[in-house]
């Protein structure tokens, strides 16, 4: 078992999203001084990165800048669930079909 370090930064600026206004944070994520992504939910997600690129086992632990602590296996199941109170919940994977096309395609 091994600690895995990662360091979190907020990206800046926060661009309105034109069709709903949307203006999510993102989280621009560390790992060995090289970005590996930028995520609204960083740990859980760079957890996943960690583990698809054979950085990370899931046994090993997931330590942040921030002081968050955990297995990189719990994280990499879990996504944060913002309605109501913060929570984590179980992270299903987006179906390969919701990725194909472009906005401006027919259907």
């Amino acid at each position: 078992m091994t600690d895995i370090i990662i360091r979190i930064e907020r990206k800046l600026p926060i661009p309105p999203s034109p069709r709903a206004g949307n203006n999510e944070q993102q989280y621009r994520v560390f790992f060995e001084g090289e970005e590996i992504g930028a995520w609204r939910v960083p740990e859980c997600s760079a957890a996943r990165w960690l583990l698809a690129n054979g950085k990370a086992e899931r046994a090993d632990t997931l330590r942040t800048d921030r002081g968050l602590y955990g297995g990189v296996g719990w994280f990499a199941d879990r996504t944060v669930n913002e309605k109501g109170s913060p929570h984590h919940v179980k992270w299903v994977a987006m179906p390969s079909r919701v990725f194909t096309g472009t906005a401006s395609e027919e259907i």
